[in-house]
């Protein structure tokens, strides 16, 4: 896969994964009644990139698998050997600084967003709890397992998500979407940065 295609992959992994929870949808949810006059604006992961922001995305990929391909290439050649040899996909060690990928991407947001009231659909990854074990923050990524078992998107393909009342959700595998407030701004967390952050109103299963 080329650098250029990362940012349409994020799109296609949301649905992939969307099709594989559906196997195994929950009821787990937590509702709010929004505001009754205020329009929702429904969002695709896609309307978080302000305009010409993919091209920045592929140059940055590009400019870190060059580097990456660079120093693989520096490593000792009995360690290449090896790999070459036991068809090892695994070449760097685990732990290792070549296995350390940074979040690449930038904070640039889409400033028409900054306090709409809007819904997106994305899967959780739990950040902070109450003692009862619901969920009083989490980032909404657009891919399982985003942030847990690969690097984490950009900046501005996460939204740190904050609600007033902590919310129980059991099945975190499965796709919600999420309605509340959004802004923009600069949310660090160890997760992953957000350039987004969601006051939420509501948490639906996807459908």
């Amino acid at each position: 896969m080329t650098p250029s295609a990362r940012p349409r992959l994020i799109s296609l992994l949301f649905i992939a994964a969307c099709l594989i929870s559906s196997c195994n949808r929950s009821d787990a949810g937590a509702e709010n009644s929004p505001p009754a006059d205020s329009a929702v604006l429904t969002l695709d992961w896609d309307d978080l990139l302000p305009e010409g922001e993919e091209e920045v995305l592929d140059e940055l990929y590009t400019e870190f698998y060059i580097d990456l391909d660079r120093r693989i290439a520096q490593l000792p050649q009995q360690t290449l050997s090896e790999a070459a040899r036991n068809g090892d996909m695994g070449i760097i060690s685990e732990g290792s600084d070549l296995d350390e990928m940074p979040q690449l991407g930038t904070y640039n947001v889409v400033e028409d967003l900054d306090g709409e009231h809007v819904r997106l659909p994305g899967f959780i990854v739990p950040l902070e709890y109450d003692a009862r074990e619901k969920l009083r923050t989490f980032l909404l990524v657009p891919y399982f397992g985003a942030c847990i078992h690969t690097p984490p998107p950009p900046p501005n393909q996460l939204v740190f998500v904050t609600t007033d009342e902590p919310i129980k959700v059991k099945d975190i595998w499965d796709a919600f979407w999420v309605e509340g407030i959004i802004t923009t701004g600069r949310f660090e967390n160890d997760l992953g940065n957000s350039a987004y952050s969601l006051k939420l109103i509501s948490l639906k299963p996807f459908e």
